[in-house]
Order: C-alpha cells, then structure tokens, then sequence
C-alpha cells in the first residue's frame, strides 16, 4: 500500500521489505506535495524556526506510516523519502542513520543547518507537536502515550500476516500467527472500551492526540 489510510495511530501496518524506492531531500514547501499533502497546502504551511522536512523510510507502510499520516493530518509539507535495501545500506555505513535503523526524520531549518532523528515515537511526537496534538496536559499526555505503547504491542506481533507466512519454515508463522490470535481479540476490545469510556470518538473526545 502506498496511499494514505485512515487517521488511526492505533494502526500497526507491517508489509514485507520492499527493493524500490524514491529519492527526496530539503525542498522548498511549495515543491513537496505529495500523495499525503497537497502542493496547494503544502505552499501555504511556513514556520519560524523549521524549513522543511525529509522523512526517510522503506518504500512499504510499517514503520515509517505513521509519520506520513500524521504529517497528512497535521497538513504539513514534507519530502516523503522511500529508499530500498541497497541505499538503507549505504546510508548506514555513511553513518546517517543515528541508530542505524530506519525510520529517520531530518528537520531542515532556515539557519542552513539540519537535525536527524531517529525512532517512530519520537518523529511521531515531534510532527504531532507542529500541530498541538500532543496533550499539555500531563495526564492527558500519560493517557495518549498508554494507548500508542498499546499499539506498540500489537504491532510487534502483526509481521505473521505479511512476512512469516512468506518463509520455507511454517513453523515460525503459525507460531507467529498463534500469538497475533491471543493477543489482538484480547488488547483491542479494551482499546475501544478506554476510547469509549472517554466519550469517543477518540481518546480525548473530539480532540486528535499523539502520546
């Protein structure tokens, strides 16, 4: 999939490794619509301090969807990124990946400079605080940050769909998969009871947030 989905940040999308990607880099706002935020949008987001933004990931949903969608939701402009294993490699042994790993957000500022970051949470909290869906209040912060680590559990027990099933072994995917069927029917009934107890339709109401 390579189209934006739904605003869920619960969603814990995982594909296999894709060899294709596309180049990008620190444009101007005006040049970087994209499948998730228009050219005409994109020309109109400006900030004080940050330029723009390049997020760099493989060329599948995983872990590098949920920045795009939250840069869709938030409307702002960015470079979406999408690179395969051999550049992913060059990149690491350039070292310009902080952790060695992807996903990696670069925030491009009007001094000249750039900072890289690494980390899903991390670029996710931080495009969520362009667009102050990141909660002030620090209860309402502890609730959001409890349902994306929630997420979190979930999705490290999703690759049985898209990976596991593909390898000679069987074995590993039907182990796989018998620890997706315990743990999703029991962890998101409660996802939607915490939601629904809250009033709904999101965690804080009307209100979109990211812990």
């Amino acid at each position: 999939g390579k189209r934006p989905g739904a605003c869920n940040w619960a969603r814990a999308a995982w594909c296999a490794m894709a060899e294709g990607g596309a180049g990008g880099g620190g444009g101007t706002a005006a040049a970087l619509g994209n499948a998730y935020v228009d050219a005409e949008t994109a020309a109109k987001w400006s900030h004080d301090r940050y330029k723009s933004f390049t997020l760099t990931y493989f060329d599948i949903w995983a872990r590098g969807e949920s920045g795009r969608l939250l840069f869709a939701y938030a409307g702002v402009p960015f470079t979406d990124h999408r690179i395969g294993r051999a550049e992913h490699a060059a990149l690491k042994a350039a070292g310009k990946l902080p952790f060695g790993q992807i996903p990696v957000l670069e925030v491009f500022l009007h001094d000249g400079t750039s900072v890289r970051f690494a980390q899903q949470g991390a670029i996710g909290r931080f495009i969520a605080g362009l667009s102050d869906m990141v909660p002030a209040d620090p209860l309402e912060a502890a609730l959001s940050q409890s349902l994306w680590e929630a997420a979190e559990e979930l999705s490290h027990a999703q690759p049985a769909i898209h990976v596991f099933r593909h390898l000679p072994d069987k074995s590993k995917y039907e182990a796989r998969r018998a620890e997706v069927m315990k743990l999703w029917p029991e962890k998101l009934p409660r996802i939607n009871a915490l939601i629904a107890e809250r009033g709904g339709p999101f965690l804080l109401g009307a209100r979109v947030s990211f812990g």
